[in-house]
């Protein structure tokens, strides 16, 4: 490893990837006293849950799938997964779809001050968009709404849900579970990823 790079949780990070990182979480940290980014409050909670969460689940992601040109992230937030995704996947479009204007506004930001000039902020409700090949989405769906999404996937369009260890889908109709993830963020945290495929349009 050179001075460039570092390694964390054994996903290798260049000097721009963890400098974009941290701009983020200087913006995130910023913002949350304000604007309701996220409930965890504890710097050592934020880094688990957010962050390392995100981290992890993208490489599993990476490591089972051919990544498409193009990824949504279906309800953004505060950039959790789509803007990690970004800074982890430098050569794709990352559009991230959230329907609050502020957390847009933030989610535009974070874009410039990172330099993220393959990001797309798109400020609209997930249903207005259509035809999405491939998809990632972390805590903005609970299961009982997913097949609400069928609607704005293409045929054989693929999203990765991150969940809860003891999460149980609802009846997937239509839906086939191509791959599910097991993984650790701590020693006391497990979480899943279940990535679904639309078999019906």
């Amino acid at each position: 490893m050179d001075n460039n790079s570092i390694s964390f949780n054994e996903i290798l990070l260049n000097s721009v990837q963890i400098n974009a990182i941290k701009t983020h979480c200087k913006l995130f940290l910023q913002w949350k006293q304000v604007h309701n980014l996220s409930s965890i409050h504890k710097m050592e909670d934020i880094v688990t849950n957010h962050y390392t969460d995100c981290l992890i689940g993208l490489k599993l992601i990476n490591e089972y799938c051919s990544i498409p040109e193009i990824v949504h992230d279906l309800g953004s937030g505060a950039g959790f997964p789509g803007i990690i995704a970004a800074i982890l996947w430098p050569n794709k479009y990352v559009n991230l779809i959230e329907s609050s204007s502020k957390k847009s506004s933030f989610l535009k930001i974070v874009s410039l001050k990172t330099s993220l000039n393959m990001v797309k902020i798109i400020n609209e409700r997930v249903h207005k968009i259509q035809n999405i090949k491939f998809a990632i989405t972390r805590a903005a769906f609970a299961p009982c709404l997913w097949n609400t999404l069928k609607s704005t996937m293409s045929t054989n369009g693929r999203i990765a849900f991150w969940i809860s260890e003891n999460t149980i889908p609802q009846k997937l109709n239509g839906w086939i579970l191509e791959k599910e993830f097991s993984y650790c963020i701590s020693k006391h945290i497990k979480r899943k990823i279940i990535i679904l495929r639309n078999s019906i349009c």
